[in-house]
């Protein structure tokens, strides 16, 4: 969560990796109280850290995520 600033009233609850069909390689995710937020890392030697997506949770109603082990 380089890139990504925390409203006043948000909480991190969860920072872990992940995968899409509409992104290349892995994705780092942080699910906060209000957002998920991805975002990829970029380059070989200088590591950057993109925003790929912010879903916001209070105007979505359905999210559907999958998780297998």
């Amino acid at each position: 969560m380089a890139n990504y600033e925390l409203l006043a009233d948000e909480v991190v609850l969860y920072e872990g990796t992940a995968s899409s069909n509409q992104h290349k390689g892995s994705l780092v995710l942080t699910l906060t109280s209000q957002k998920i937020v991805l975002e990829q890392d970029k380059g070989m030697f200088k590591k950057t850290r993109e925003f790929e997506d912010i879903i916001d949770l209070t105007q979505k109603t359905n999210i559907r995520t999958i998780n297998i082990f």
